[in-house]
């Protein structure tokens, strides 16, 4: 159980608004994409550097879990997610856990310490969580270069979650991250990212930043349902949890200080099947489907339909070549009952 404690673990169910992606230009194709558990577009945890074009939204709805050693806690967030294409390079997007429960197995719970984001003080706590809003700025895409796309993405986590109820930090959090994704062969994914996180602690509390990294992949890239895979983890710059205040005996602690478990530095990994509303084809269509709905008469595999002429409606005509040959068999006998 000790190495399942260290992995992130999570159920998703999703739900996913159309996410066209690929356009630095308005008048360009796009291809389908998901969105990140944070809202942009990407992967899971992942992020590609991908943005939405100019005047295009998205949305998820989804159960993210995951788990830490410290006080043997699994904590599930509910959120949803949007992202708004403001530019056709500048994505922005936001994500909102409306309902946090944490569940600490440990007792006292804060016996071994409290996980570096979440000041766990109860056995049982469910609330409201945290707020996350960012926005991504797309340097280069793959539909104008034929190569790689390039981002950077900036992020603030707005302390909404009750640090007394020890479902967050009561502070603000900062991300900045950069961004490289390619798709390959027009069925695959590939992602990776490098960035910082900037916390900020809470009172008699000293908590460490950390460099954040990750890579993925999905497939197929435009299908209505994917897979994908993501190793991704956190480097703590001091994996040190110090408390300065007052322990609570009916918690059993929190102690003056805790050392972050192994999960600093070592990658957790992510394995599921997302599904999402079909979005559209992509770029090699003679027109794309997006948020907004399918250009008539130009979405692949329309076939526009007859309409007879109204007076003809009650009439069945026959096959052109049944009554030419009823014409020509056998004359003779047509000539010969002449009279």
């Amino acid at each position: 159980m000790g190495i399942l404690r260290r992995l992130a673990t999570f159920m998703a169910v999703t739900l996913v608004a159309a996410s066209p992606v690929w356009a630095q230009s308005s008048d360009q194709a796009t291809r389908p994409a998901s969105s990140t558990v944070i809202g942009d577009t990407g992967l899971w945890f992942v992020p590609l550097g991908e943005t939405l074009p100019k005047g295009k939204a998205a949305g998820m709805g989804a159960r993210v879990n995951f788990d830490h050693s410290e006080g043997f806690t699994d904590i599930s967030d509910f959120r949803g997610t949007f992202a708004f294409g403001a530019t056709d390079k500048l994505e922005i997007f936001g994500a909102l856990a409306v309902v946090r429960r944490i569940d600490a197995d440990r007792r006292p719970v804060a016996v071994a310490g409290q996980p570096m984001d979440y000041m766990i003080s109860n056995e049982w706590k469910q609330g409201f969580g945290d707020i996350y809003v960012g926005a991504k700025y797309g340097i280069k895409s793959q539909a104008t270069n034929n190569g790689v796309a390039v981002a950077i993405r900036g992020a603030v986590k707005l302390p909404t979650a009750s640090f007394d109820d020890g479902l967050g930090t009561g502070k603000p959090d900062f991300l900045v991250d950069a961004i490289i994704s390619k798709e390959v062969n027009r069925k695959f994914d590939v992602s990776g990212f490098g960035g910082f996180t900037f916390r900020t602690s809470p009172d008699d509390y000293e908590l460490s930043s950390g460099f954040r990294y990750g890579a993925g992949f999905g497939w197929p890239s435009r299908s209505a349902f994917k897979l994908f895979g993501e190793a991704h983890g956190e480097y703590y710059f001091d994996n040190t949890v110090t408390f300065s205040g007052t322990p609570n005996p009916a918690i059993g602690g929190p102690p003056a200080s805790t050392t972050a478990p192994a999960c600093a530095g070592i990658p957790t990994t992510s394995i599921a099947v997302m599904s999402r509303a079909r979005p559209a084809r992509a770029a090699t269509a003679s027109a794309s489907r997006s948020g907004s709905g399918i250009t008539p008469g130009s979405a692949p595999g329309h076939r526009p339909r007859r309409r007879r002429h109204p007076r003809r409606r009650h009439r069945r005509l026959r096959p052109t070549g049944r009554r030419r040959s009823r014409r020509v068999a056998n004359p003779a006998r047509r000539w010969s009952e002449r009279p």
